[in-house]
């Protein structure tokens, strides 16, 4: 039992796991002492053997992964199939070079969580860190048109073609979305279960035509949607 006039214990939320990805050293002690104050940091990798041992073994939340330069056992596509696409209970931030093009396209096509590039300053990526633990796709705006043209995505009631026009909510779910609002905060604004939002976000993709929640967003900021 408490001692009478003791302070209240409130429980202590442990910051999300990340691990740092990337073939440059320089690169990855900057990212580790950039996020080790505000994040669970478990470690770092500089090749695609050891980021999918250390995915593994660490089952972090969240990773930065840099494709630029490239890992050095294996080409981009091997890394994005082997630490994104294969880890889907790990939300990866990739790092690529500015203007990649191909590269953007790619992390894309992979599900990558979020996109910037190198250049962005390590608060940027901090920021875009905290917006993928709460679920929330975070693509640098400068990069948005190097993503995949969207593709139509089939339902139990069938196909729904790209460009379907989106209600008012699921725009205004989608705008939260990109604003980094976490679940309980998004039904909190729509009135509405954090059941009802995810509902609403997936009716949303499929409208858009798009294959995951960040090229959602991706895809309605392009066609200026959430303005």
């Amino acid at each position: 039992m408490e001692p009478v006039g003791a302070p209240l214990r409130r429980p202590v939320h442990a910051p999300p796991g990340v691990v740092v990805i990337a073939a440059e050293p320089l690169l990855r002690l900057g990212l580790e002492a950039a996020l080790g104050d505000r994040f669970g940091f478990l470690g770092a990798a500089g090749s695609i053997e050891e980021g999918r041992g250390l995915l593994r073994r660490r089952r972090p939340a969240l990773a930065v992964l840099a494709l630029s330069p490239l890992l050095r056992d294996g080409s981009a596509e091997a890394a994005c199939t082997t630490l994104i696409r294969h880890q889907p209970d790990t939300r990866v931030l990739v790092l690529v070079h500015p203007g990649d093009g191909a590269l953007v396209w790619l992390a894309g096509a992979c599900g990558a969580s979020g996109i910037h590039d190198t250049a962005t300053e390590l608060e940027s990526v901090r920021s875009a860190l905290h917006h993928l633990a709460t679920g929330a796709p975070d693509i640098q705006r400068t990069l948005v048109d190097y993503l995949p043209p969207a593709t139509t995505v089939r339902n139990s009631r069938g196909p729904q073609p790209a460009g379907t026009p989106l209600s008012e909510r699921e725009r205004e779910a989608l705008r939260l979305l990109s604003h980094g609002a976490s679940r309980d905060a998004m039904a909190s604004a729509l009135a509405s279960s954090a059941r009802a939002v995810d509902l609403t976000i997936e009716r949303a993709t499929r409208r858009l035509g798009a294959s995951h929640r960040a090229q959602a967003v991706a895809i309605a900021v392009r066609r200026g949607l959430l303005c």
